[in-house]
């Protein structure tokens, strides 16, 4: 996703939905057997939403703290939207 559409996703009230689908993408593509967890718990959407609001919020909280706005937002989506790296057994721990 480029900068300056997330600038305008970070500012708009659809910014968190937009955000959702594309923290879903990345994560049915990086963690498919955590979001077949969530999909058969029915908690794909109510996770999806919590990280890519707090993918938001920390994004400007970090600009607000001076962090130039490329390093807030891979920062923010590291914490957020990318998951660390984990065996494949250990996957169940995070869901």
């Amino acid at each position: 996703m480029a900068t300056e559409q997330l600038r305008r996703l970070a500012r708009s009230r659809d910014g968190v939905i937009e955000l959702t689908d594309h923290v879903e993408k990345i994560w049915r593509r990086s963690r498919p057997r955590l979001m077949k967890f969530y999909d058969e718990t029915q908690q794909t959407g109510k996770r999806t939403r919590q990280a890519a609001k707090y993918w938001l919020e920390t994004t400007q909280d970090l600009e607000q703290h001076g962090l130039p706005y490329d390093q807030a937002y891979n920062l923010a989506m590291s914490e957020w939207v990318d998951l660390p790296d984990i065996e494949d057994g250990d996957e169940e721990l995070i869901a």
